[in-house]
């Protein structure tokens, strides 16, 4: 078991010198490399006896099967949440073996248990797994440590004591929880700086060994040696061995007659009574003695009441009530979520088949939810998979932060070399080149949509790089951000194509579309009756399913295990202990009311600075950021502080770390909090922020919270850039917003000023245009007064002044304006001409060209778009993407693709949009893609291609959804596709949904392409009535916006409901009227259309003759397509009229 010091275990920690070595496994120092931080790494041997066995074994309560790891390889297994406790033992131990299923899970248990442990007086477990198939603990470092019989040695006897005082409350601390240590000694116990750290618990590994005694010689208690079970009572005996020798300093027994000591009575230990009185003096001997009593019976009935015993001395204090009711609960189990383990559990196990999934367990808060993740994550570290665990937190927090820790953990496993593209990695994990070894990486300088592009990309590499099945875990999903849910999509996807489980959780009455993201919603209900009981005998003993007892819990936690272990902490409160509980009535009244006023009353019996560090703690957010709060309070021990907080029911060990226990705890105490003292914390925060490296979001919302506007003011708009690089929108949006309500507060005037606002307007017409769509009103203002402030600026430059044209052209075409949005693109473009700018020039002939294919001017539009062909390469689209938030190469087919196939040629237009969609996908640009896909759906449609169609609105759904026009688009195509294939009048609502959908964001552009779809569905399903007034009227609302290049299909669609009507004089006029509008427009599929409609009409009244001089001329001007639906109709009718 000598790992060479080049080892890494588990792709983060750098193995350095050995600090020790036992019979269960070295000890070494190592290097945390996602934290910098010093730790101590202990790899565990395992016995031989726990090796190659078959077993079924429980997990969670549900039994399952064979636990051997689905990955096969040696590289490395699992990285696992940080958590607390020690290294291992010195007793001798079978050979090493491979370790077994049920080895593997016992040991897994265990280590969660003891990684669960917070207490001072014992050393803290950071993270546990395992690697190579061997287990390892993470522990703290103890720098300058001594053992306690050394760190006592010529002291006090009150200092000696106080030391076996703190030992002491260790044991009650482990004892309360249901751990024996099973090797207590003074190696095991050490001091540092006063205070005692209990480190090497027993392990199951070692209790496959029956027939040895656990521990070591000199400190096993003579029960066992005997063959008896270790109990509490045997650790009693070894903290009484120790005591002696602190005492004492000497071992009760000599050495010589080690082997047949425990046969003997140890002897009494004698003390001066000069320094504690005779009295305390004989309490003192008197305790030590009945800890070395030979029979169990006989030695204290707890650790606590031998820390009674010495707090009648002056010596420590005694255990309350609030330690030993946190210890029951804290072990308690979860009960009545069988079946959805089982659910997660399965999930895991398909990974061995390379099957991936994508889940959500969704309950109201305090359901149980973040317990399954973590009994999950036990299940999968178990399974021999990658385990990667984050957790959303508050506001205050910058984007993708729920995600932080997970891709620091799937970093961690990978090297540099690794086909992944790391520098867009920065955005959420900045030191992503300090943890690759490679030095700093910058984040590339792109517009938003490119960067979340390109880290949609990266992650999807990431996880496809690791070296073995992984399991992602998101708690509280629904207090993240829109991008860190866009991110869940895409892992969600990659799940059916991987061997990645990613399961997320999320409160019941959370605003977030689950389903949207691609992942399975699995819902907790409350706990039954049965369940409730359950947990209520598992706390409080048998006594616990009394009938008005489980009743009472019932009607207070509402069947929420959160709300149950408060009604549960409250009644013992009030009773005055867990046994008082059982032992009398039931005070019915005072729980039901009392969980929150419980809260508030532990919290006000903490110490004063205890308090003033849970409020500081509380204005950051629901996890302890102990570093931050070490900077802000520095005067708080801080680890008595979290054991007290613990023990007052307020915090816990959470998945990454410290964290308030719930919600109503926080929120306890931020109620206790006046508004001054909530403004002086969040200051105190600010200030300390401030002395660091620059967060802006955070800075700007704590002194916003503090109400310091000037500081505020100073921030914010630096935060709204950030937010807006990173694509959390609404937050971005809300902070362009608070920035230019604080913009006086800069203290900036005349030019400076408006060069400020402008760069708000524009920021925030960016975010109302991504969230909104572009009808929004937000949108419209933003630009409309970016383009006042670039002519009050006068040299704002060529950029501003036409970003802000360009903004204004956008709202004025999407709006249906088409007529002004010429005109402004048309100023957009001579502006980018007058100052040579080249890549505004491409952007201004897209504008235009767009405004000209919906004005109906064809061949303009295709001018421009050939233009912006030849002046545009690849090596430009990142330029291009940073400047205008999209690759105008791409979304000038919009007019391009299409205007080919009006202007009839299909096919032609069938490759510049497939094109298109290469390009984008080629730049990597999220914003641009999606453009492109609709570019390609659209097109699909408009060829009649109905198969393609479904699909492509499908992908379009997929890529849009941040998008709310694009999102309107896909539906409507979907259901129009799906009324095409499965002839279902229902989808005729679902279309007429999304296009009221459409006209209530506000927009006009595409009006005539909608309703000619709607018209079109509306004959199908001879509804001719509806169809001539739907295409009427889009038609008429055509001619007054200028969008007239459909105009004529419109005219087409109105011959056909005539027709249907029996109206052939009309007919005859819509169709005479639809061919000449679209060859005066140059638009040959239309005029084709229109001809084989009115050819038919002609056909079955009997004028062959008339029909044929309508389609083949008509069938003649088109360029290309001759598979297209309209052709092979064209070809088919002149069949039958006997021309062919």
């Amino acid at each position: 078991m000598d790992h060479p010091i080049t080892s890494v275990i588990a792709g983060r920690y750098a193995l350095a010198d050995k600090l020790g070595e036992g019979g269960m496994g070295a000890v070494y120092r190592a290097r945390d490399r996602l934290t910098g931080q010093s730790v101590a790494v202990k790899r565990l041997a395992i016995a031989a006896g726990m090796a190659d066995t078959q077993a079924r074994v429980e997990f969670a309560g549900t039994t399952v099967g064979d636990l051997r790891p689905l990955a096969s390889d040696d590289r490395t297994r699992n990285v696992r949440r940080p958590t607390e406790s020690g290294p291992g033992r010195t007793r001798a131990a079978g050979a090493a073996g491979p370790l077994d299923s049920l080895g593997r899970l016992a040991i897994a248990n265990e280590f969660r248990i003891l990684a669960s442990l917070r207490h001072p007086n014992i050393i803290s477990v950071l993270d546990y797994g395992f690697d190579r198939d061997e287990p390892y603990l993470v522990l703290e470092v103890i720098e300058g440590a001594a053992t306690i019989t050394g760190a006592a040695r010529g002291r006090a006897v009150t200092a000696k004591l106080e030391l076996l005082a703190q030992l002491l409350r260790a044991l009650h601390y482990l004892h309360r929880r249901g751990i024996c240590h099973r090797d207590l000694k003074p190696s095991n116990v050490l001091v540092a700086d006063g205070r005692v750290r209990v480190l090497d618990f027993g392990l199951a590994l070692e209790r496959g060994d029956d027939h040895r005694p656990a521990g070591t010689l000199g400190y096993i208690a003579p029960e066992v040696l005997r063959g008896a079970p270790a109990t509490a009572a045997a650790d009693l005996w070894s903290a009484g061995i120790i005591a002696f020798e602190l005492l004492a300093e000497r071992h009760p027994l000599p050495r010589a007659d080690e082997r047949g000591r425990v046969e003997l009575r140890p002897p009494r230990l004698t003390l001066p009574p000069g320094e504690l009185g005779v009295d305390a003096t004989s309490a003192v001997t008197e305790l030590v003695d009945r800890l070395l009593a030979v029979d169990p019976g006989d030695r204290p009935s707890s650790a606590a009441q031998a820390l009674r015993i010495l707090a009648r001395l002056g010596i420590g204090s005694a255990v309350d009530e609030h330690e030993t009711v946190s210890a029951a609960l804290g072990r308690a189990p979860l009960v009545g979520r069988v079946a959805d383990r089982a659910t997660l559990a399965a999930a895991v196990d398909e990974l061995g088949a390379g099957r991936g999934a994508a889940l959500a367990v969704v309950g109201r808060a305090g359901s149980g939810k973040s317990r399954l993740l973590d009994d999950v994550a036990t299940y999968a570290l178990v399974r021999g998979c990658a385990v990667a665990l984050g957790e959303a937190p508050d506001d205050a927090d910058g984007p993708y932060q729920v995600w932080r820790a997970v891709l620091r953990r799937l970093i961690a496993r990978v090297g540099v070399a690794a086909p992944v593209p790391w520098p867009f990695l920065a955005q959420v994990v900045p030191d992503v080149g300090e943890l690759l070894g490679v030095g700093p990486l910058a984040v590339p300088p792109l517009d938003p949509q490119t960067l979340q592009a390109a880290l949609h990309g990266a992650v999807e590499a990431l996880v496809r790089a690791q070296p073995a099945p992984t399991v992602i875990l998101l708690d509280d999903l629904d207090r993240a951000g829109p991008e860190s849910a866009a991110l869940v999509a895409v892992v969600a996807r990659l799940a059916s194509q991987a061997p990645v489980v990613v399961i997320a959780t999320a409160a019941a009455e959370a605003d977030v579309d689950l389903c949207r993201l691609g992942l399975t919603v699995r819902e907790l209900p409350p706990l039954g009756r049965a369940d409730v009981a359950a947990f209520a005998v598992a706390v409080l003993g048998p006594l616990g399913d009394r009938a008005e007892l489980v009743d009472l819990l019932v009607a207070a936690s509402g069947g929420q295990p959160r709300l149950l272990v408060e009604s549960i902490r409250t009644l013992a409160r009030n009773a005055g202990g867990l046994e008082q509980i059982v032992a009398g009535p039931v005070p019915r009244e005072l729980v039901l009311a009392g969980v929150e006023a419980a809260l508030a009353a532990r919290f006000a019996e903490l110490d004063p600075a205890i308090q003033t560090l849970l409020r500081h703690a509380a204005v950051i957010g629901p996890e302890l950021e102990l570093g931050l709060l070490t900077a802000v309070v520095p005067t708080v021990d801080l680890a008595v502080a979290l054991d007290e907080a613990e023990r007052a029911g307020l915090i816990e060990v959470g998945v990454g770390g410290w964290r308030f226990l719930h919600g109503q705890a926080r929120a306890a105490v931020l109620g206790a909090m006046s508004a001054e003292d909530r403004r002086a914390a969040h200051a105190a925060v600010a200030a300390v922020l401030s002395s660091g490296p620059p967060d802006p979001v955070a800075l700007a919302f704590h002194f916003g919270q503090a109400e310091l506007t000037d500081a505020e003011a100073r921030w914010i708009a630096a935060a709204a850039q950030v937010l807006l690089s990173r694509a959390s929108y609404p937050r971005a949006l809300a902070s362009f917003q608070r920035a230019l309500a604080l913009l006086d507060a800069r203290g900036l005037t005349g030019a400076a000023r408006d060069h400020a606002e402008l760069e708000l307007q524009l920021g925030l017409g960016t975010c109302a245009l991504i969230l909104d769509g572009l009808a929004s009103p937000a949108m419209a203002a933003a630009y409309d007064r970016a383009q006042a402030l670039v002519e009050a600026i006068g040299g704002a430059g060529g950029g501003p002044a036409f970003a802000a044209l360009f903004g204004q052209s956008a709202v004025h075409l999407f709006r249906g304006q088409i007529t002004v949005a010429h005109g402004l693109s048309e100023r957009a473009l001579r502006l980018a001409q007058d100052v040579g700018d080249v890549d505004l020039e491409i952007e201004g002939r897209f504008s235009l060209a767009n405004a000209e294919f919906w004005l109906g001017a064809l061949s303009a539009a295709e001018r421009n778009v050939v233009r912006v062909v030849a002046m545009w390469s690849p090596g430009r689209a990142a330029l291009h993407a940073e400047r205008f938030g999209q690759v105008p190469r791409v979304t000038c087919q919009t007019a391009g693709a299409w205007g080919l196939w009006a202007a009839g040629r299909p096919d032609a237009a069938l490759a510049r949009a497939e094109e298109a969609l290469a390009i984008a996908r080629a730049c990597g640009h999220g914003f641009s893609e999606a453009i492109a896909v609709q570019i390609v759906a659209v097109t699909r449609a408009l060829r009649r291609d109905v198969t393609a169609t479904l699909a492509c609105a499908e992908e379009l759904l997929r890529f849009g959804a941040p998008y709310p026009s694009y999102r309107v688009t896909a539906r409507l195509l979907l259901a129009w596709a799906q009324s095409n294939r499965e002839h279902d009048p229902q989808y005729l609502e679902d279309m007429a949904g999304q296009w009221r959908s459409w006209q209530e964001m506000g927009a006009g552009l595409a009006d005539t392409f909608y309703a000619g779809l709607m018209a079109d569905a509306y004959l199908r399903f001879a509804q001719p009535a509806i169809a001539l007034e739907v295409a009427a009227e889009a038609r008429r609302r055509g001619d007054a916006t200028g969008e007239r290049v459909l105009l004529a299909d419109l005219l087409r669609l109105e011959g056909e409901a005539h027709a249907a009507l029996d109206r052939p004089r009309p007919a005859r006029q819509a169709f005479a009227d639809a061919i000449a509008l679209a060859e005066t427009q140059g638009a040959m599929s239309l005029a084709l259309r229109a001809a084989v409609a009115w050819a038919r009409l002609e056909h079955d009244r009997g004028d062959a003759v008339e029909a044929r001089a309508l389609v083949a001329p008509a069938l003649e001007r088109m360029g290309d397509g001759a598979d297209t639906v309209d052709q092979r109709e064209a070809g088919r009718l002149l069949v039958r009229l006997g021309a062919r």
